[in-house]
């Protein structure tokens, strides 16, 4: 997406030709609320708004959604807000300065700030401090299990900061290796007491679960399908993008019933399961799925390696549980069940539990 985005930005016509972009820094609105709280409140008086920590987010909303004329940039108020917010960063006292670092340093570990550079070395560096934003690889010699979650909201308003998310992940290793999964994700949209449209909205959430590479769904209940029809022919206006196209090559309908559907995909290594999780104002909804993810060898000393990564900017609570096969445990924890509990997520966890027999 960054390298798109920079191609994007310079063949447009508001930069010069010779200009190059060698990177991209993401920053989520929490960043910038936690930078509101060092600076203080700034002004910007060509949109008569002043902005501080509290406000930001539904200030910038407001304008982007209220005041919207056609042919014009929604988001523009941010040309006239940022240099005034970098302005009253550079001016900020000695022990302020070491608070700024300690945001950055908090924030990139809670994928909060993601990086992308072209060079090499600054994108080797960004790599290892993990705040590149790639998801984890899962290398031929991996023995263990992945999930990441991907909420991506179309359509659907400003309803996501009203929308609570719950995660619960029950894994069972059997007697011959297989992995076996069951999640249920709980979500509630609390904006049916507010007065912005915007807000008070469908929630229309395209979801997607990013699971082991070998993983085969068995089981889905809830979710929906949702027919897209196109405006215009795209293929006539618009060239293809191969990396889209590539991914788009890959999706197979898993399931259609009554009670769930489900489509699959294979993107950046993972096995992908996705439906249509949408919600109406003050609707709480549950799917659940139930897959298997590959074998693990069942002896004693086996290692197992569980990784979950975040979504940036999205929080949840989240609730795993893994069974040990019969006759074994973990010995971190000396149970036949591991179990790990969050109620916000770091921007990847890595757990490494060994297989022990019991005597």
């Amino acid at each position: 997406s960054s390298e798109n985005l920079t191609d994007y930005l310079e063949a447009s016509s508001i930069y010069a030709d010779d200009v190059h972009f060698d990177g991209v820094i993401a920053l989520n609105v929490k960043v910038m609320e936690d930078l509101l709280k060092l600076t203080g409140p700034i002004e910007v008086p060509e949109y008569d708004m002043r902005l501080d920590a509290d406000n930001f987010l539904k200030e910038l909303q407001k304008e982007v959604e209220a005041n919207k004329v056609p042919g014009e940039n929604p988001k523009r108020v941010l040309q006239f807000a940022a240099p005034r917010l970098i302005k009253a960063l550079g001016s900020l006292d000695e022990s302020k300065r070491g608070r700024l670092i300690e945001v950055f340093v908090s924030r990139g570990r809670n994928k909060d700030i993601q990086m992308y550079f072209e060079d090499a070395g600054l994108d080797k560096l960004v790599r290892d401090l993990q705040v590149d934003g790639r998801p984890y690889e899962i290398k031929d010699n991996f023995s263990g299990d992945y999930l990441a979650l991907v909420n991506t909201n179309i359509a659907g308003g400003k309803t996501d900061i009203f929308v609570d998310q719950y995660a619960t992940l029950r894994s069972e290793v059997g007697a011959d290796g297989v992995i076996s999964n069951e999640l249920v994700v709980t979500r509630y949209h609390k904006g049916q007491d507010e007065v912005e449209p915007w807000y008070n909205h469908l929630n229309q959430n395209f979801f997607k679960v990013f699971t082991h590479p070998d993983s085969k769904l068995s089981f889905i209940k809830g979710g929906e399908q949702k027919e897209i029809r196109p405006l215009v022919n795209y293929g006539f206006l618009y060239s293809e993008d191969p990396d889209l196209a590539e991914l788009e090559s890959t999706r197979t309908i898993l399931q259609v019933a009554p009670d769930g559907y489900a489509e699959g995909y294979l993107e950046a290594g993972k096995r992908v399961f996705a439906t249509w999780f949408n919600l109406n104002p003050g609707e709480r909804h549950s799917l659940q799925m139930r897959w298997q993810a590959g074998r693990l060898a069942v002896r004693d000393g086996q290692n197992f390696t569980f990784v979950i990564d975040k979504q940036s900017g999205s929080e949840m609570e989240f609730d795993y549980a893994l069974v040990a096969p019969e006759g074994y445990y973990w010995s971190q924890g000396s149970s036949d069940i591991f179990r790990y509990r969050s109620n916000s997520l770091p921007s990847r966890v890595v757990i490494e539990l060994t297989l022990r027999e019991k005597k």
